[in-house]
């Protein structure tokens, strides 16, 4: 449902599901506990934040008892929660959030996994989001030093989320006033996302053409920006 962007249908869905663990003590599940998360993201698509904060911390929770404080199952849990308080503006929080994750991650996976990177990108954007640049840029660095491009390439979704990193990491380089530098990332990145299927790259192009909108009116060129931000909206 939530695919075929039947949000409604899909939530109905989760909470018939969710009813089968109905109190506290039969949430004390693995099943449940992988139920709350996929329906915490759920409702963050639907900015529905507030409501998947409490269902993110029941469930590491939940899982910190059941499953073990070291697992991934937690680990990704704690990110996911860092999004929620950040997309909630409680980005010092975020920050805390996302080093406990971004530790368990590098734990289990090594600092090269694409749940690693994806954490360091989330703490680079915690930081920007408090305009502390030179913080975000060496978390975006250790992000991007992460990825690699040959174990991704077959996997569109996967090689739009790196593509999507970079163009966040010129964002950082931007207003660290490395602009010429910055400008030639995110249009390589840009026009490397323009060439995957739009099911995979589509957020991720949008974000891209934004930040590349911003910077190109930033820099006096209105002109160049326009397109580009249409493409955008």
């Amino acid at each position: 449902y939530r695919r075929r962007t039947e949000y409604a249908r899909a939530r109905a869905a989760y909470e018939e599901a969710l009813a089968v663990f109905p109190t506290a003590q039969a949430r004390r599940h693995p099943a449940a506990i992988t139920l709350m998360n996929d329906f915490a993201s759920l409702l963050g698509f639907l900015n529905q934040h507030a409501e998947a904060e409490v269902m993110q911390r029941e469930a590491i929770e939940v899982g910190r008892q059941v499953l073990g404080a070291d697992t991934l199952t937690v680990a990704n849990l704690v990110n996911n929660l860092g999004v929620t308080q950040s997309n909630l503006g409680r980005h010092d929080e975020a920050e805390g959030t996302y080093r406990a994750a971004y530790e368990s991650h590098r734990s289990l996976l090594g600092e090269r996994h694409w749940r690693t990177v994806n954490v360091a990108r989330n703490l680079g954007r915690a930081f920007s989001l408090r305009q502390r640049y030179a913080e975000a840029l060496t978390w975006m660095d250790r992000a991007v030093a992460g990825i690699d491009m040959s174990e991704i390439a077959a996997d569109p979704g996967r090689s739009a989320g790196a593509l999507t990193i970079r163009a966040q990491r010129a964002h950082v380089l931007f207003r660290l006033n490395q602009r010429r530098e910055a400008l030639a990332q995110i249009s390589a990145a840009v026009e490397s996302l323009q060439r995957l299927p739009p099911r995979d790259a589509a957020r991720g192009l949008a974000l891209s053409q934004l930040l590349l909108g911003r910077m190109l009116n930033e820099t006096g060129r209105p002109r160049d920006a326009e397109p580009t931000l249409a493409a955008a909206l």
